[in-house]
């Protein structure tokens, strides 16, 4: 089966979205990982925010920051 040329370039361009969004989420995952183990623990009410605001940026890591241009969230 031969696909067309349009056809063929939207599914390539689909696979790579795809495949970049998995990266991501895979190094956000990482990310979380490798962090020192006192990260995961609460310690007081700023810990409490740290991990609020965490899991509103989850999947996101500093690659991300770098890639959109924002170096100073990096």
């Amino acid at each position: 089966m031969i696909l067309s040329p349009g056809i063929a370039r939207l599914l390539s361009v689909t696979s790579v979205g795809m495949v970049f969004s998995f990266f991501r989420m895979i190094l956000g995952w990482i990310d979380r990982r490798a962090a020192a183990p006192i990260m995961h623990e609460r310690i007081n009410g700023a810990s409490d925010k740290f991990f609020v605001e965490e899991e509103k940026n989850w999947g996101n890591s500093e690659i991300d920051s770098i890639v959109r241009g924002h170096f100073d969230e990096a």
